[in-house]
């Protein structure tokens, strides 16, 4: 087992180290985080324009919180859409440079334009089992009852997980297969039933690292607000919330592209029995049950 764990993170380092030998490849998640923050900046304003009269009086009212969560739930699904799109035309570039080709930015946002119809409608399915996911913790946590706290707890974790592995190549099957997103989601189950070990432990490796990162970037954004909230300080609060919405994009696109290369290449694997120049093959191979 530990074994497997070791070849799991070289293979994502090896993911990582693709993506900055290949400017193409690396181009993806900055355009992801540019995009991501335009966003959040469009819907801070709005956010901004709440949390001003709240801060003054120090009553919320329940059409405020309900504006803000809708403002919010906007944002994470538009978010949703720039990653899972940013990465389809990385994919779609992985793809290229895989099967021994050249390609350019332009060549991955034209295949990810070509599969936009779908891009949206995943990230809909995505964006939807992750506030469900959410919302389960969160009950869960708010609850007084252990046995609901663990049992809320429990599920909506178990949703996240059996997600993340269920699609975890959905979007190279959209890209390499042309199928729709709900063929595309059982045939990325189908392909995961043959993989385990590094496929799974690769991406751990990846998503430890971010979650770090993550962690990191909350410590400190969040710190910025409650200093605010506390010396009602409307800036502190403004700069905290782009420090966590801005970290966490930064983060996001980062996991996203090693993560992309590093499914486009065990998919290629599993189709065709050759990894591809960007990770090693015997590892690969490794990945997938006899």
């Amino acid at each position: 087992m530990s074994g497997k764990i070791k070849n799991g993170i070289e293979l994502s380092k090896q993911s990582w180290d693709a993506l900055r030998q290949n400017r193409q490849l690396f181009a993806f998640p900055i355009i992801s985080m540019v995009m991501s923050t335009l966003v959040w900046i469009i819907l801070i304003i709005p956010l901004v324009g709440i949390a001003q009269p709240i801060l003054e009086t120090g009553e919320v009212m329940a059409d405020q919180v309900w504006i803000g969560l809708g403002i919010i739930l906007l944002g994470y699904l538009a978010v949703s859409i720039i990653l899972i799109f940013s990465n389809t035309a990385l994919v779609g570039v992985s793809k290229v440079l895989i099967e021994g080709g050249e390609a350019t930015i332009g060549d991955g946002l034209r295949i990810a334009f070509s599969h936009f119809g779908k891009i949206i409608k995943y990230a809909l399915i995505t964006a939807t089992v992750g506030v469900v996911a959410r919302l389960l913790i969160r009950f869960g946590s708010k609850s007084d009852n252990f046995i609901v706290l663990l049992l809320s707890t429990l599920l909506g974790s178990t949703i996240a997980a059996m997600w993340s592995l269920a699609v975890f190549f959905v979007i190279p099957v959209m890209v390499y297969e042309i199928l729709s997103v709900k063929d595309a989601l059982k045939r990325s189950i189908e392909i995961f039933g043959k993989t385990w070990g590094e496929g799974f432990t690769g991406d751990v490796a990846i998503g430890g690292i971010s979650c770090l990162m993550v962690f990191v970037i909350l410590i400190v954004g969040c710190g910025l607000m409650a200093v605010g909230v506390v010396n009602n300080l409307l800036i502190l609060i403004i700069l905290g919330f782009l420090v966590v919405v801005l970290g966490i994009s930064l983060s996001n696109s980062i996991y996203g592209a090693v993560n992309g290369v590093f499914q486009t290449s065990l998919y290629f694997y599993a189709v065709s029995g050759n990894a591809g120049p960007f990770i090693n093959t015997e590892m690969a191979q490794e990945a997938f049950l006899s």
